[in-house]
């Protein structure tokens, strides 16, 4: 049995499996020189600092919590398949899950499936590692070229079919 409890809001925090130390970074993404996202994140090692709504990945299904002033608590159960990462589109703290994921397993290629965060649906893909440093994420149709470390950490990268730049930023 796997969890991973996903914490979104003004900041992002992440359960990472093999995290022992506080990370933070960001990206930004950019067409043309114009920036189209800023995303900054937090990793902290069990445990959570904040939260406005809760995603909790087990086996096969995904239980969202979200909490208002009005309503209270309201959960939301989504079939998925195991092992599902975490996706949001263009936020590359989520897409380095699953390129974590792929440098553990050290393989050149490694399935993965999506959880859209966004919509509720899987989406299957793939992380393939084409360099030492270099990794194709693919999700669907949509293709993401990585620069990526031995950890599988993402670096920056584009998506060439929308004409995006993405930078990782220093750590805030």
């Amino acid at each position: 049995m796997r969890r991973m409890a996903v914490v979104l809001g003004t900041a992002l925090y992440l359960f990472p499996m093999s995290l022992s130390a506080q990370e933070a970074a960001g990206f930004t993404v950019l067409r043309h020189g114009d920036t189209v996202a800023v995303e900054h994140y937090a990793r902290e090692p069990y445990s959570l600092a904040r939260q406005t709504s809760r995603v909790i990945f087990k086996e096969d299904s995904v239980a969202i919590d979200v909490v208002t002033r009005s309503s209270g608590m309201r959960t939301m159960i989504f079939p998925t398949a195991v092992a599902a990462a975490p996706y949001l589109n263009l936020s590359m703290a989520f897409l380095e899950q699953a390129t974590r994921r792929a440098a553990a397993a050290q393989g050149d290629s490694l399935g993965v499936d999506f959880f859209n965060l966004g919509g509720g649906q899987t989406a299957p893909g793939t992380v393939r590692r084409v360099a030492p440093d270099s990794a194709v994420v693919r999700i669907g149709i949509v293709e993401f070229r990585l620069r990526v470390d031995a950890k599988g950490r993402i670096l920056g990268g584009a998506l060439p079919a929308q004409d995006l730049i993405i930078t990782r930023d220093a750590s805030p």
